[in-house]
This record gives structure tokens, C-alpha cells and sequence, in this order.
């Protein structure tokens, strides 16, 4: 990753467990709280 910050951005998907946005070049995965810990 480069030496700046960046922002999450657009959202790339949604659903019941967790939403998908991008970061720069990259994607996250941020689950919701209720989301089963065994989801990774």
C-alpha cells in the first residue's frame, strides 16, 4: 500500500454476513456484528 491514506470507497457488494468495498487497488471485507465467527 502506498505511503498515503486511502479511503474506503465505492461498495462493491452487500450481504447478509458482511459487505465488500474498495481501498485504493485493494477490497476489505467488513463483517457485521452478527455475522457467525466462523465466517472467514
Amino acid at each position: 500500500m502506498s505511503s498515503s491514506n486511502p479511503t474506503l470507497s465505492r461498495l462493491l457488494a452487500s450481504g447478509k454476513e458482511a459487505e465488500a468495498l474498495e481501498l485504493g487497488e485493494r477490497v476489505v471485507k467488513l463483517f457485521r456484528p452478527s455475522a457467525p465467527k466462523d465466517a472467514l
